[in-house]
């Protein structure tokens, strides 16, 4: 693609997009194939961090950089909005 200054690998000054999955929890264990794993066991309880171009939205499983009193109140107009129809 002609992208490999800006992305394909983890280093600094890349745009990247990763997530870490804890697969040492109770609920995932035994892991016998790490693929399988993420594929058909792991759901969102599982992400530890998440970084989109390089910058982190979720860390220790919780949201970075997001008001969530005012998403949480955003969350609940929109349900009384859609109640009301």
């Amino acid at each position: 693609l002609g992208l490999e200054d800006r992305i394909g690998s983890i280093e600094p000054g890349k745009a990247a997009d990763f997530v870490l999955v804890d697969l040492g929890r109770f609920d995932v264990m035994p892991v016998y194939s790490a693929i399988s794993q993420l594929v058909y066991a792991s759901n969102r309880r599982d992400v530890r961090d998440a970084h989109v171009g390089g910058v982190a939205r979720v860390r220790d499983g919780a949201l970075c950089g997001v008001d969530t009193g005012a998403l949480a109140a955003m969350a609940a107009r929109w349900g009384q909005r859609i109640a009301a129809r």
